[in-house]
């Protein structure tokens, strides 16, 4: 949860990182492996909450 709206972050939204592991384990023929890979994106949102909620 953020402490403050975007309104104060750089251009007015938020930078939003996600990040995805998969941990592989795999065996076949004989063999078995172990395979993580990692993916991470990064974005920008507005404050969402600001469109959706009524002006006090």
């Amino acid at each position: 949860m953020y402490e403050r709206t975007s309104a104060q972050a750089p251009g007015g939204r938020y930078l939003v990182t996600a990040t995805t592991t998969w941990d592989i384990t795999w065996s076949g023929a004989g063999q078995t492996g172990t395979i993580t890979t990692t993916r991470q994106s990064t974005t920008t949102c507005p404050d969402l909450r600001r469109r959706n909620s009524p002006v006090l």
